[in-house]
């Protein structure tokens, strides 16, 4: 048993040596998967983040001399820095669920329960006996959405699955917003 160099606590320990620094410190399991995970891709996107600005810079510059080269170029450019920066956080996100230290933020999931439409009904959403287990529509006044005229339509296919396909609230639905 020893200390873990990076995260500081008391855990089964092995030397490893760091792919950034290469140096050798005891790490723990835990943050050896930090290291590990992904360590290619990471370093890649977040290098093309850092040097994809100078070729935006040089495409800026090569406008005043070429400009259908310059403007190619600005916008091929840009659109890799956006990508770049997407599949940096995408693989950042992807190292996070490999550690286990990644945690979904439940208000930004798209279901009934997040939308301000949503309202309170008391036998809908019971697991055993619950108004969504319906096989036909039931009256307006169970259905969990103040702005029903609107959404009939897919509460109708809802109840129109069967029970076996169907989640306990619509998926995807077009008139959710956000609280």
């Amino acid at each position: 048993m020893g200390k873990c160099f990076y995260c500081q606590k008391e855990e089964n320990v092995e030397a490893f040596q760091n792919p950034y620094t290469k140096e050798i410190h005891p790490t723990c399991e835990q943050c050896r998967k930090v290291f590990t995970s992904f360590p290619k891709e990471k370093f890649f996107f977040s290098k093309a983040i850092f040097i994809l600005p100078l070729f935006i810079l040089g495409s800026i510059v090569l406008i005043f001399f070429n400009w259908r080269w310059g403007l190619s170029g600005l916008i091929i450019f840009i659109v890799l820095e956006a990508i770049s920066i997407k599949l940096l956080s995408h693989y950042k996100k992807k190292t996070r669920i490999a550690v286990g230290t990644y945690v979904v933020d439940p208000h930004n999931i798209r279901w009934c329960k997040t939308c301000k439409n949503y309202r309170k009904v008391k036998k809908y959403d019971d697991i055993a006996d619950g108004i969504w287990i319906n096989g036909q529509l039931p009256d307006s006044s169970y259905i969990p959405c103040k702005i029903i005229d609107e959404t009939m339509d897919i509460w109708k296919r809802f109840f129109a699955l069967d029970r076996e396909k169907r989640t306990l609230f619509p998926k995807d639905c077009p008139k959710w917003t956000k609280k």
